[in-house]
């Protein structure tokens, strides 16, 4: 940068120029003229390469940074010699020098490189306002290329900061999806489960069909039992009231044997005495029957109470495991619920976050192409600094005199020309704004602009 900005005269310099031109040649008019034409060219020159070399620095590889100052140098230099006339005038005498009100200070090197000790021809005065001109297109071509590398940097950092926050985004949800993942059970593990679920609830069922048909055998024979008893119990009783009567009619067996005895005298008293102990007899008979009889009784209430009693413990005790059983179907209906609705929401979840992850991914597909973009816009910045070069050479061989060459144009014909060669919007927005024609606002682009 430095080597470019000694090109440049400085502001001391550029007043007495002049004068200087006036001692040197000895034509004050046309010194004057051909200083005023060949100093806004030097500007010129010192500002583009200068502002370009601040922007253009920065978007090259580190490698290739030392170089820019050298290959700087040696286009400043080689437009500098472009701008030095080839015949040279004899020096300027000491008392010429000794009598002019030129200040001590001599020019610098490149001062006197860009205003040569000769005149230049007669023809380049008029041709000096049209390079002039022509010279005051470069700052808003400087300003097309800041804008531009603006719009790369900005865009570059938008696009990147999308694909980071994009990033973030579906790594926190691949971290939720995967955790809640393993906080559940997978498919197989739940089918499996199901299957086991499934299988306790047929075996219960199996049980409980069991335990009915059970109840209804032990139900039947307790009542065959009891027939079966109350049967046995009516036939001692049976067999007790025979007895009774048996007793009973010996009894009056026995009075009657009294009554014979008495009516035969003394020859039946041993008779009598055989009747009474058979009335004896027979009225114990009679009481041990009634005892029988109501030991029965007690026994058949004993046996009859017994049986109820167990018949009731035993419906209670089915009863309870009966619902016991019921409710363990239940319960395992429900757990079978339960894991349905589970894995109804693990799919809702995991197709609810499938759905949040594909979104970013498809907002980083579109925000990646900013590194085509990028690509695009620093072609077009290559083609402006080869417009740049290329006019500066037209420029340099007008101002040794040559004429315009038949297929040159105006900066402003270029500057069209690179407008048609854009290939996105954001370049022709960039450029219409930095002309005046638009907002100087970047406009917003679209995630996948077609080109």
């Amino acid at each position: 940068m430095s080597a470019l900005v000694a090109l440049s005269p400085s502001r001391a310099e550029s007043a007495r120029l002049p004068r200087l031109r006036s001692l040197r040649t000895g034509t004050g008019s046309d010194a004057a003229a051909t200083a005023r034409a060949v100093g806004p060219a030097a500007l010129g020159l010192a500002l583009v390469l200068g502002v370009g070399g601040v922007f253009v620095l920065p978007l090259v590889p580190a490698a290739v940074q030392p170089l820019i100052a050298p290959l700087a140098l040696l286009v400043g230099a080689a437009l500098a010699m472009r701008l030095r006339p080839a015949p040279a005038r004899a020096p300027i005498e000491a008392s010429a020098l000794a009598a002019s009100t030129v200040p001590e200070a001599r020019p610098t090197a490149a001062v006197v490189a860009l205003v040569p000790a000769e005149a230049l021809p007669d023809a380049m005065p008029a041709a000096s306002p049209e390079v002039a001109a022509e010279l005051r297109d470069y700052p808003l071509f400087t300003e097309i290329l800041c804008r531009q590398l603006s719009s790369v940097t900005q865009i570059s950092e938008e696009a990147a900061g999308k694909i980071l926050a994009g990033l973030m985004s579906v790594d926190g949800q691949i971290d939720a999806l995967m955790s809640f993942i393993q906080q559940s059970a997978s498919n197989d593990q739940v089918a499996e489960v199901v299957r086991d679920i499934e299988g306790q609830i047929g075996a219960c069922r199996d049980l409980l069909g069991q335990f009915v048909a059970y109840q209804a055998t032990e139900a039947g024979q307790v009542v065959q039992q009891r027939a079966r008893l109350q049967a046995e119990t009516q036939s001692v009783s049976t067999a007790l009231d025979g007895i009774g009567v048996i007793a009973r009619q010996t009894t009056m067996l026995s009075i009657n044997v009294a009554i014979q005895a008495a009516r035969a005298g003394d020859v039946g008293k041993g008779f009598m005495v055989i009747g009474n102990e058979i009335r004896t007899l027979a009225q114990e008979v009679h009481v041990l029957s009634q005892d029988i009889h109501a030991r029965i009784e007690t026994l058949m209430r004993t046996v009859m109470v017994d049986f109820q009693e167990r018949a009731e413990s035993r419906a209670t005790m089915e009863q309870s495991s009966i619902g016991h059983i019921v409710e363990t179907l239940d319960c395992l209906a429900e757990n079978v619920t339960t894991l349905l609705t589970h894995q109804r929401d693990v799919l809702q979840k995991v197709e609810t976050e499938n759905e949040a992850i594909a979104r970013p991914i498809l907002d980083m597909m579109g925000s990646i192409q900013f590194q085509d973009i990028t690509r695009q816009q620093i072609e077009q910045l290559n083609t402006m600094s080869t417009m740049v070069t290329s006019h500066m050479d037209e420029l340099a061989e007008r101002l040794e005199g040559a004429e315009r060459p038949a297929d040159s144009g105006t900066m402003s014909h270029k500057l069209d020309a690179l407008f048609a060669g854009y290939v996105m919007d954001s370049q022709r927005n960039t450029h219409r704004a930095a002309q005046g024609q638009g907002s100087d606002a970047v406009p917003q682009t679209a995630a996948i602009e077609l080109f």
